[in-house]
């Protein structure tokens, strides 16, 4: 049977999406007091659902970062209140705020945002003596050097912001972003076709299709798309539309010289061959 804090939760999740109902609702629940039969989990998920439910519903304007960054502080509050101090949910605290940051562009701020996370790292492998045994850790400091790479290549003091002017500079390095993420796509779309998760593969494989063509990379990335599908249907069980891509990849790669171009020409001077015979 699920405690009320549990029934309040589930009803949230499954309730259609009004972000203020749904906000309303957590703020009452976060505001009822602590018991001793309270149970930290559920309170966090509550703080973390908040935080969610304004990051879900609003734009990237000034007041709507603050109302995710009013609902982080509280959570922050309640877990610098927990017995053990520091605590993963300080870590992921920071964590969250330093995303939200990056997300909205506040590169001011994310500059101390991402000292005051490394530091909070810091003090909590310093003092936690089961660190290498927490499967969380990991993932979190993951997810901040993803982050602490965003930031520098984007607007740190090696990215374009200092290291180059606002001219032919500064297309250039959006240029590269661009094809940073077409990389990190095709590997999305390679890998789900080896876990054989073919929607998944397909749908990541038309975003990157028309993100090569928003931004002039699709003649660069043809060959690479045209093995992306081979693998697909390879992976399918579609013998003819692989062998189909793998030649268009080969003749693409080749710069329209390659062997699926000569295969054709000397399929055309067989059957002439034969005519005259």
């Amino acid at each position: 049977m699920l405690s009320p804090g549990a029934h309040t939760l589930h009803s949230i999740s499954n309730h259609p999406f009004c972000p203020k109902i749904q906000a309303h609702t957590l703020r009452h629940l976060l505001s009822a007091p602590a018991t001793a039969t309270s149970l930290p989990h559920l309170h966090f998920a509550a703080h973390l659902a908040l935080i969610h439910t304004h990051a879900s519903a609003a734009d990237h304007t000034p007041s709507a970062l603050q109302k995710c960054l009013a609902a982080l502080q509280d959570m922050h509050f309640a877990a610098a209140a927990l017995p053990t101090h520091p605590n993963l949910v300080l870590l992921l605290v920071h964590v969250i705020r330093l995303q939200l940051l990056v997300r909205h562009g506040v590169w001011v701020i994310v500059v101390s945002a991402l000292a005051d996370t490394e530091a909070a790292f810091e003090a909590y492998e310093g003092r936690s003596i089961i660190v290498h045994l927490n499967s969380i850790l990991p993932a979190l400091r993951v997810h901040v050097l993803m982050l602490g790479v965003l930031f520098h290549t984007h607007a740190g003091p090696s990215g374009v912001g200092e290291s180059v002017g606002e001219g032919g500079g500064g297309a250039k390095e959006r240029r590269r972003m661009h094809r940073i993420k077409a990389d990190l796509m095709a590997e999305i779309v390679t890998i789900s076709t080896m876990r054989s998760d073919f929607p998944a593969a397909q749908h990541a494989l038309d975003v990157l299709i028309a993100h090569t063509r928003t931004h002039g990379l699709f003649e660069t990335y043809a060959a690479r798309l045209a093995l992306l599908h081979a693998q697909l249907a390879h992976a399918r069980g579609d013998g003819a539309g692989a062998v189909k891509g793998y030649r268009v990849a080969a003749w693409v790669a080749a710069g329209g010289h390659g062997q699926g171009q000569k295969e054709g020409k000397k399929g055309k001077g067989e059957r002439a061959g034969s005519r005259d015979e």
